[in-house]
């Protein structure tokens, strides 16, 4: 099996203004694209929320995406993200359930998050529609409550206990 794993992708600001002024295809190298897309599983960890909607939580950084951001994760042949990072919740809960339902839509799995606590909490599933190539988890998320769970539950009024 021949895995493409990629960290710390972030496809907003110069990359978001890049998109909207040239096609997606020129964003990437050929050669790069060529080969996430041979792989036989492509692993990002997405290090932005694919929105348009929400408030910046007060930060040094906030990374956002715009939805036709997607497509690129699509050209590279990306089949799971993962978003147990530190950028996902940057533009709150309405953009992380923006960015999974843009996922959701382009075929690509996650995991690392969900429209629920419990979900986002899930121990390695990746969530999203169902992928031949993708039986297997996409990855073990550790079993204890992490940074993000405490940080989502604090967004949704939830306590962290």
């Amino acid at each position: 099996m021949r895995l493409a794993l990629a960290g710390d992708t972030m496809l907003g600001r110069g990359v978001a203004r890049e998109l909207a002024k040239r096609p997606l295809q020129s964003i990437v190298s050929p050669e790069i694209a060529e080969l996430t897309r041979a792989a036989d599983l492509c692993i990002v960890n997405l290090e932005c929320c694919i929105s348009e909607r929400g408030e910046p939580v007060p930060k040094v950084f906030n990374f956002r995406a715009p939805p036709l951001a997607v497509e690129t994760l699509v050209h590279l042949g990306v089949d799971c993200v993962l978003l147990a990072n530190n950028h996902v919740l940057d533009y709150g809960i309405e953009a992380l359930l923006d960015t999974l339902a843009h996922l959701r839509e382009a075929g690509i799995r996650w995991a690392g998050a969900g429209e629920t606590v419990e979900q986002g909490a899930g121990a390695g599933r990746p969530r999203g529609p169902a992928d031949r190539r993708l039986r297997r988890p996409c990855g073990r998320l550790r079993r204890r409550p992490g940074p993000a769970r405490d940080r989502l539950r604090r967004y949704s009024g939830r306590s962290s206990s």
